[in-house]
């Protein structure tokens, strides 16, 4: 039977697999934090109000409709 120390031991994990999650983790942080400090911008090409433009008028408000009553 094994003992503990020699299964749960510092050897036996995967080194590679450690350094490449290392490795990749390191260049995510780097490259969103480049992409932050780097990037200028999304311009959304925004327009803004023309101050001088006259708005439109409002719409001639509808004469009440006539009713005819009719005598009895």
């Amino acid at each position: 039977m094994a003992s503990s120390n020699e299964t749960f031991s510092q050897e036996s994990y995967n080194h590679g697999g450690l350094v490449t999650f290392i490795a990749a983790m390191a260049f995510s942080i780097i490259f969103f934090i480049a992409l932050l400090v780097l990037h200028p911008g999304v311009d959304l090409k925004e327009v803004a109000p023309d101050k001088t433009a006259q708005p439109e008028a409002a719409a001639p408000a509808a004469a009440p409709a006539a009713t005819e009553e009719k005598a009895p």
